[in-house]
């Protein structure tokens, strides 16, 4: 559906029958196919169906305005950094224990010797290698070391790890060197 312009029928070219929009004042019948779209005194165009020229779009300074907003927004997102708790540094830690000591256990059957495990005030380590180093607020009841034999079974022991007010335990059997389910106080 399209919009055209009043017309005057002075003004009409004799060879296509269109008419320039600015061509008169004097409105004139309407096209056939088009849709009237009157003028007002001054000439200018008038709303069509209720909507004004202001409602057709946003302005240049709208669009700024909003990208300011957005800007702000996700600097504020950007700068506080992820989400991160104590509780979840707390079991996230256990997790990776209870793995790194089944890691040694497999490493000990696979390789048939004896793997050691160490705990230390900042980490935790598999055989001599580079340590796993532990979050801020996480740490070890004590340090110690729990030692996987070539046939599976182990020194045997229990590993704590204290986060704030809360505790977890990690136990390792010794005749069977299984790594049990973390216990959480």
């Amino acid at each position: 559906m399209g919009l055209w312009f009043v017309t005057c029928s002075s003004a009409r070219q004799p060879t296509t029958g269109l008419v320039h929009p600015m061509a008169c004042d004097t409105p004139g019948p309407p096209l056939p196919g088009s849709v009237h779209q009157p003028q007002s005194r001054n000439g200018h165009r008038q709303a069509v169906a209720g909507v004004s020229q202001r409602q057709r779009g946003f302005t240049l300074i709208e669009m700024v305005v909003v990208l300011a907003v957005l800007g702000l927004m996700l600097g504020l997102v950007v700068s506080r950094g992820p989400a991160h708790s104590r509780r979840l540094d707390l079991d996230v830690t256990a997790r990776q224990v209870a793995l790194s000591l089944r890691v040694a256990r497999a490493r000990a059957i696979a390789e048939n010797r004896v793997v050691r495990w160490d705990a230390g005030p900042g980490g935790f380590r598999v055989d001599g290698e580079a340590p796993h180093l532990l979050p801020a607020d996480v740490r070890f009841g004590g340090a110690g070391s729990i030692g996987f034999a070539a046939n599976g079974s182990s020194s045997g022991g229990r590993i704590t790890l204290k986060g704030g007010e809360r505790q977890v335990a990690i136990g390792v059997d010794w005749l069977t060197g299984r790594v049990g389910p973390i216990e959480r106080n």
